[in-house]
């Protein structure tokens, strides 16, 4: 399996314009449209693993009193999923937003804060429409788990304009896609920390990892 420095030798560094961005990743050598989503790796067998249960749940848990959580990409499945997981822990006085391509209307509960949106999570302005209609103004913690090109993740690390100071964004598949192994690569470490779990030995090889951001508050 292609470690992440042989992933990330595939990358071209051009000018950034997005916000704690130090360069712009692209693998457009490889696929023009940097709609490369999977690099020849073994999967792993499990796609909700131990290590992402306790990762995201202390992301849950670290928050205070948070307002908003979204998740792009919806986990319908049955067992312990990121989705199940975000539900479960959070306050009663929190609102879940779930961010899919495909209808997860399955989940809408107006009475327990819970809204799922269809679209594609570039898609910038439905969101925040729903924010307003529910009188949202932040995020304090952002889940991403969608398409994983470089291009989607460009797009999802946009929503830093609408994060809380104090917010937390979660990637999933932090070691295996290039999307979240490029971007985060290029993130600004005066201005953010990343915090990436599941690259050492034994989780490697079993894990898709994870990978906490935050933004560093100035004293």
């Amino acid at each position: 399996m292609p470690t992440v420095e042989e992933m990330l030798a595939l990358v071209t560094k051009l000018p950034s314009e997005h916000y704690g961005l130090l360069w712009r990743p692209t693998v457009g050598e490889h696929d023009p449209t940097d709609y490369f989503r999977e690099w020849p790796q073994p999967i792993p067998p499990i796609h909700t693993s131990e290590l992402d249960v306790k990762v995201l749940r202390e992301a849950l848990l670290s928050l205070n009193n948070p307002k908003l959580i979204v998740e792009i990409g919806v986990n319908a499945a049955e067992g312990v999923t990121t989705t199940s997981i975000i539900l479960e822990w959070k306050p009663d006085t929190c609102t879940y937003i779930g961010i899919d391509t495909n209808s997860k209307a399955e989940f809408d509960n107006v009475g327990k804060k819970i809204y799922t949106l269809c679209n594609n999570s570039a898609e910038h302005d439905k969101l925040y429409a729903l924010m307003e209609l529910l009188d949202l103004r932040e995020i304090d913690l952002m889940f991403v788990d969608g398409y994983h090109s470089i291009n989607e993740v460009l797009w999802e690390w946009e929503y830093w304009e609408r994060m809380a100071p104090n917010g937390v964004m979660v990637f999933h598949d932090s070691n295996y896609h290039p999307g979240p192994i490029a971007v985060l690569d290029a993130v600004d470490p005066e201005l953010f920390d990343v915090t990436y779990y599941g690259r050492e030995t034994p989780f490697f090889e079993t894990d898709w990892g994870m990978a906490v951001v935050r933004r560093k508050i100035k004293e």
